[in-house]
């Protein structure tokens, strides 16, 4: 009894402290070190600014903030028995002088997606872009569709259905895989990810990572990952709002947005909710036909993650993401004109265990399931009889996807040179509509480790196993290096092979639509492909910037080819219409191109101005060829080209910006070129107090009408575009 009652007094000699880091001009210093004086007690800055130090004695501690850039601050502080003590540091930022260079302190840039163990920016091989929410409130973005817009080497495809998906360095979109915190995005319709239906309410950061990484997440990453990171649950309670409306010149596509969340931890537990919704308007630039440019939508979405502290080294996630979006336009039938009414809903639950039990040493253990369901109806204009292309019948069409997996993965630190993770992976997808009923399963087991050779030197080595039941096994290495000879200059380069089965849509089913046939193909087989790239980069003074050279060679590539064309009539009452002239379409079909080529060059540079002004430029130039016929492969931009201009001065709470966006001219069918535009955006912000923020923005400000989706028949764009909001985000402040 004795020794019981001891421990438990002993026990209960801790106490907690928990606070906040940020610098002079109020930004959160994520990546500062927080130490106890004496003690091996610590913690390292999160993105939100804040730090959680758990079991500390009672009594006087001295507690220092420091990071690179910025002067140490040390202050004093007494444990009280089972308390938790509330502590915030303001770190004044300086000047390091580094002949010839001088570096504002500034946080280092990290990510975690492209070799699953958090790396800093500069040091990772591959090309990874990270979006912050910062940037996707700037861009008036309301969904990711919107957040991916101005990012480099990425164009969102449209199709007949305003549906966007994200295609990477040239390549298809199904050769982007979707994860939202590592987790797999369940495939739409047509296998495609409609980025346009996911909101940015619970959005913390994108990564965009280009270039094969099969490696580590199988076939669907040939082209590259965008892994979309929710908010976590913050130290300090924070709650928020956010109201937005918009509309275009025209009076069209108004849209008004209301967004909330709340986040905190206590106790162990910890929750971040958040809930949103957004409506807009339809529009319709194209006046020769009915049929209307943009749909009438609706997106509404809710979100909550729990945390669980079992012990300070162990944790537990879990929680669920539901959204729905409801979209109504006027379409093109053979029948005649129609309403178009898609109901579309995405849910998914997860859970997760993360346990460090020694230094450097973490263990992962996730499953989760992703459901997409959607029904799509057609209606005619005026009375008569309707076929929905889709069901063959009069009847609305069903569709539901499924995607369930389970996954375990070790990453641990030798000889304090490699990092080595092992990971296994079980995945099952279940995909049926009114015509068929499809099962597909995949096991996978992969290895990577990151061994720092030398100081300079830094070598990624990875592979994958798949076994899949339709298409058998595949093996994906790839092996990538970072060489820094001088502090400011890297090389970068890498070597990948990857591989991808054809999908269940490419396979069986038919994609109608007013600007083309798309026909299945039962004889398409596996695509290989083997990527390369390199590139210099660095940074001197104010400047910065990198060149890299991609180029990705694939065997048997899945495209569509066209094979002839057929005539649409307008119907009537039963019968032709021969007032109104036929329409030819090209009839398309996928196919294996025996050999094609994608290859380019990627430039970026960014310089910091006095008067707080800094000016970024990327430009991607790409080629494609289909090496059997020497054509372009279809809807790839030769020309990718974002400009910013932005002001941010912290003093004044001002923060303002001018983005160009150019995309080049693009070949859409044998017949048909699209060309290319180019988009003016404005944006403006002024922080009223700590917790309230008022905007305004304007996008398409030179009114273009670019060819967005192919549309041969309509405008794409809804034209220059108006918005304005205000931000309010309370915080629980308790300053020491």
């Amino acid at each position: 009894m004795f020794v019981v009652s001891t421990s438990l007094s002993a026990a209960q000699d801790f106490g907690d402290l928990i606070g906040t880091v940020q610098s002079d001009q109020h930004e959160r210093l994520r990546g500062a070190q927080i130490a106890i004086k004496g003690l091996k007690l610590g913690d390292v800055v999160n993105q939100y600014g804040q730090f959680h130090i758990r079991n500390i004695p009672v009594g006087t501690q001295e507690v220092t903030a420091s990071m690179t850039g910025y002067e140490s601050q040390t202050k004093t502080i007494t444990i009280v028995r089972n308390d938790t003590l509330i502590l915030n540091f303001t770190l004044k930022s300086k000047t390091i002088n580094l002949e010839p260079l001088q570096v504002e302190g500034k946080v280092p840039e990290r990510a975690v997606t492209a070799t699953m163990v958090e790396m800093e920016l500069v040091k990772i091989p591959a090309a990874v872009e990270v979006i912050t929410e910062k940037e996707i409130e700037e861009k008036g973005a309301l969904t990711v569709a919107d957040a991916l817009q101005e990012s480099q080497s990425l164009y969102l495809q449209g199709d007949s259905e305003r549906a966007l998906a994200a295609s990477l360095r040239g390549l298809r979109t199904k050769y982007t895989l979707v994860l939202v915190d590592g987790r797999r995005v369940a495939p739409g319709l047509r296998e495609n990810i409609d980025l346009d239906d996911l909101p940015t309410s619970m959005i913390d950061r994108i990564e965009v990572v280009r270039g094969p990484t099969s490696s580590l997440y199988g076939s669907d990453a040939i082209g590259g990952v965008i892994n979309i990171i929710t908010k976590e649950p913050t130290e300090i309670m924070t709650a928020g709002m956010a109201i937005r409306y918009g509309s275009s010149v025209y009076g069209q596509a108004q849209s008004p947005f209301i967004k909330g969340y709340m986040a905190e931890k206590n106790g162990g537990l910890g929750y971040s909710l958040a809930a949103s919704y957004d409506r807009q308007g339809q529009y319709d630039r194209y006046k020769q036909t009915v049929w209307t440019d943009g749909d009438k939508k609706k997106l509404r979405s809710a979100s909550a993650k729990f945390s669980l502290d079992l012990t300070p080294n162990q944790i537990v996630h879990f929680g669920l993401d539901k959204s729905r979006v409801a979209r109504k336009g006027v379409r093109p039938y053979d029948w005649g004109d129609g309403n178009r009414l898609n109901t579309a809903f995405r849910k998914s639950i997860f859970f997760d265990y993360q346990g460090n039990f020694r230094e450097n040493s973490n263990l992962l253990i996730q499953a989760y399931e992703y459901r997409y369901q959607t029904q799509i109806g057609v209606s005619p204009l005026i009375l008569g009889n309707v076929t929905n292309p889709l069901s063959q019948t009069s009847a609305p069409y069903h569709l539901s996807q499924n995607l369930r997996q389970a996954e375990a993965r070790w990453s641990q630190s030798i000889f304090s040179s490699h990092t080595a993770t092992l990971g296994v992976e079980y995945r099952k997808e279940r995909r049926y509509d009114d015509k068929k009923l499809v099962n597909v399963e995949n096991d996978a087991v992969f290895f990577q480790d990151v061994y720092q050779v030398i100081d300079p030197l830094l070598v990624v080595f990875g592979a994958r196993y798949d076994k899949h039941t339709d298409f058998g096994t595949a093996f994906s290495p790839k092996v990538s290096t970072t060489y820094s000879p001088l502090e400011h200059l890297r090389f970068k380069g890498s070597y990948g092979k990857g591989i991808r089965a054809p999908s269940i849509f490419e396979l069986y089913i038919d994609s109608p639509s007013k600007e083309s046939l798309v026909q299945p193909n039962l004889e398409l087989k596996p695509e290989e492909s083997k990527s390369y790239e390199f590139g210099v980069g660095g940074e001197y003074s104010s400047l910065s910037g990198e060149v890299r050279y991609f180029r990705n060679d694939l065997k048997d590539m899945i495209n569509t080819v066209e094979i002839g064309s057929d005539t649409l009539y307008q119907i009537r009452n039963g019968a032709i219409d021969h007032s109104v002239a036929p329409w030819i379409r090209p009839v398309l079909q996928y196919m294996n191109i025996a050999r094609a080529l994608t290859k380019g060059f990627e430039i970026n540079a960014s310089v910091k101005l006095p008067r707080h002004l800094e000016l970024s430029a990327d430009a991607s130039l790409m080629t494609t060829e289909d090496k059997t016929t020497g054509a372009k492969l279809l809807n790839i931009p030769e020309v990718l080209n974002n400009i910013k201009l932005e002001y941010n001065n912290l003093d004044r709470g001002l923060r303002a910006n001018i983005r160009l966006t150019t995309v080049g001219k693009r070949k859409i069918s044998d017949l048909y070129d699209a060309d290319g535009y180019t988009f003016l955006n404005l944006y403006c912000s002024k922080k009223l107090s700590t917790s309230t923020e008022v905007y305004l923005g304007a996008n398409n400000v030179l009114n273009s009408d670019p060819n967005l989706f192919g549309y041969l028949e309509g405008a794409g764009s809804m034209g220059a575009y108006i918005f304005g909001g205000i931000n309010i985000e309370f915080r629980e402040f308790n300053p020491q």
